[in-house]
């Protein structure tokens, strides 16, 4: 019997959604300059979140890929290849985040960019974004 229900996303399944069938630095192309309209970071957020959809949403229409929080994802950050892996996470065991923070740099809220740390650990820059599976 499968499991049904909602889930932390993998590191894989955040990047395509994020990606949106793009290969470009962010899902709305390369100009930075388009960052604002997109995604909360240092350059816009007045150093807080906000609520999602405020901003233009990706190709797939989901808001805030970018930037406003990192996201947990359900891999574990492996320290030796620094790839993320499909692995039941201890709180002592570091997990991949993406997407940056409303407090990041620009080149903090790229579609490839990745971040770790332990699951433990709270931040008011840290969130998630469930994902679904089917039977």
């Amino acid at each position: 019997m499968e499991k049904t229900g909602f889930r932390l996303p993998t590191e894989a399944e955040w990047e395509f959604v994020c990606r949106a069938n793009t290969t470009s630095t962010y899902s709305f192309g390369e100009p930075v300059e388009l960052l604002r309209r997109y995604a909360w970071s240092n350059i816009n957020s007045h150093n807080r979140s906000w609520l999602v959809g405020l901003l233009k949403p990706n190709g797939l229409g989901l808001f805030d890929m970018h930037g406003n929080a990192w996201e947990w994802c359900h891999d574990r950050w492996d320290a030796e290849s620094g790839d993320g892996v499909d692995a039941v996470v201890k709180n002592q065991q570091s997990r991949v985040l993406r997407g940056g923070a409303f407090n990041a740099q620009p080149e903090y809220v790229r579609s490839g960019d990745r971040y770790t740390i332990q699951p433990v650990t709270r931040l008011n820059s840290y969130g998630f974004r469930p994902a679904r599976t089917h039977p």
